[in-house]
């Protein structure tokens, strides 16, 4: 799936959106502990801070890097550089609210 933002099944996220003169800010919390997977690929940057995010299970891969299968991934921040793809499945564990990611696109 390429598209020009995340997309989520609606039942296990809540999201906002905040737009400013070149940058697209959309924060996006996991409250269920279903299987998700998504994918981003555009001629923009793409910036993923998460705040807190445990899985027992998934992958995060961005395109030129290896995969990576890290288990605790609170208070890191991803790099996607535009036109290159990012992937992300994952099976949630620890607080069910846990898991909030915010998008910057410039």
């Amino acid at each position: 799936m390429t598209s020009g933002r995340p997309a989520f099944p609606a039942e296990i996220v809540r999201h906002r959106t905040a737009h400013w003169r070149g940058v697209q800010a959309k924060t996006v919390q996991i409250i269920s502990h279903e299987h998700f997977e998504y994918s981003f690929q555009q001629q923009c940057h793409l910036l993923v801070a998460v705040e807190q995010g445990v899985r027992y299970d998934g992958e995060t891969f961005v395109e030129g890097l290896p995969t990576s299968t890290m288990r605790n991934y609170s208070h890191k921040l991803i790099f996607v550089p535009a036109g290159r793809r990012f992937f992300r499945c994952a099976d949630l564990r620890g607080d069910a609210r846990g898991a909030p990611h915010q998008f910057w696109n410039q």
